[in-house]
């Protein structure tokens, strides 16, 4: 879940728990921040072995991690030793500069995306002692959810990335980051939060599941907020199972859900107005190059997020006939099905499934293509996209049972997101 709220829409109770969060978590991260060192360079070394081209000028970037690591044994870990800070340089590398950038001057979502996530398969490793375990597991990603932006992002100052373990399962690890950038003031505001959850497999049978190190709190400088942290990991684990279950993929459409599909195809008349999902539809097809691995030799999971997001900003943008850049407002659950092997043809689709006044809901999946016979693709990634507009969306409707069932999951997140505001 990726939303970007401004203040100006929080009502009198949300600005309360903003301001108590954003003042926990500063709290928080200031202790440690008072004792930080550079990360050394043989580990700087091995994050960028993680995704090795992903970023040309690494050395530059500014690592830090907690100078009082915690002495464990091979099956524990705890947060402080897996904490890590990453200062992306905005202001002063002109390489980022050019990365980070959309055309509209706004940072691209896309790209800090790719940073995210690279950043979060190195807190996983860390956690899981990469040292020791790098020929046994490999870790991917299996979903990002909970992405949550408070404020704007200024291409003027700045991003902060804090990021560290938060709740372990036998064979997951739940990795947050918080985004900071420097306020007015001279301290740092916290600008947005995310969750990544990543999961271990057998280096050499990825059908296989692997334990990962328990998580810890002896001898943590302030073990409450470390229960806190775990407990809102537990809270995120039994929502996303719950969101499993109620996934149109292993339930049927609720009573009303179905009387909406049911006057869709019975009563096509009163839709004459609105354009088909169908029409919506637009596709990207594109190589797995060499360039886009991980250091596991798949496609790295940030590149195919970025690739989602543009396209699905690209298909909402085409809905509006290109009168208006509509505004990235929420990016909903993002699950990882199968990983990508270099090689593979990848068809990245969305369509415009929902739309409710001025806002629409856009659907996009990536399939890796089989050659021989397109049914058999394999869906490895999926999302959807809510984009804002000044204007009224032109409406949509469904003239397929699929398109149906995708119209319904656009309207359940799209209501979701604006009762949230």
């Amino acid at each position: 879940m990726l939303s970007f709220i401004q203040k100006s829409f929080f009502t009198t109770l949300k600005q309360a728990q903003l301001l108590q969060l954003k003042a926990f978590q500063q709290r928080l991260n200031s202790m440690v921040a008072q004792n930080l060192s550079p990360l050394p360079l043989e580990e700087k070394k091995s994050m960028q072995t993680i995704v090795g081209n992903f970023f040309a000028d690494f050395q530059e970037l500014e690592i830090f991690r907690s100078k009082d690591l915690i002495q464990t044994d091979d099956k524990t870990n705890t947060p402080t030793n897996s904490w890590v800070q990453l200062n992306i340089p905005i202001t002063s590398n002109e390489v980022v500069q050019s990365t980070m950038f959309r055309f509209d001057n706004q940072i691209r979502i896309g790209r800090l995306l790719e940073f995210l996530d690279l950043f979060a398969g190195y807190i996983g490793y860390k956690h899981c002692q990469l040292d020791k375990f790098a020929q046994k597991l490999t870790l991917v990603t299996a979903c990002v959810d909970n992405v949550e932006f408070y404020s704007d992002l200024s291409t003027q100052k700045d991003i902060y990335l804090k990021g560290y373990v938060t709740y372990v399962g036998r064979t997951s690890i739940e990795v947050k980051i918080d985004m900071y950038q420097p306020s007015d003031k001279g301290e740092e505001d916290l600008v947005g939060t995310s969750y990544f959850l990543m999961v271990a497999r057998n280096s050499q049978d990825h059908s296989k599941s692997v334990e990962v190190p328990k998580l810890s709190f002896e001898n943590e400088f302030n073990k409450d907020a470390c229960l806190y942290r775990e407990q809102i990991g537990f809270q995120n684990q039994k929502a996303r199972k719950l969101k499993s279950q109620m996934s149109f993929q292993t339930a049927e459409p609720g009573n009303q859900e179905s009387k909406l599909l049911h006057s869709f195809f019975i009563n096509p008349q009163n839709y004459l107005k609105h354009l088909p999902i169908q029409d919506t539809k637009i596709e990207s097809i594109q190589l797995m190059q060499y360039q886009y691995r991980n250091i596991h030799m798949k496609i790295f999971g940030g590149f195919l997020m970025r690739r989602l997001i543009e396209i699905g900003w690209v298909c909402g943008h085409l809905h509006i006939k290109g009168v208006e850049s509509p505004k990235m407002v929420y990016l909903s659950d993002i699950q990882f099905h199968y990983p990508v092997e270099i090689g593979s043809m990848v068809s990245f689709k969305s369509h415009v499934c929902y739309t409710q006044n001025n806002f629409m809901d856009v659907k996009i999946q990536a399939e890796v293509i089989n050659p021989k016979n397109r049914s058999l693709n394999q869906k490895t990634t999926e999302m959807h996209l809510i984009l804002e507009c000044k204007n009224d969306v032109p409406p949509v409707y469904p003239q397929q049972y699929d398109h149906g069932i995708m119209y319904l999951e656009g309207k359940r997140v799209l209501e979701s997101f604006l009762s949230d505001l």
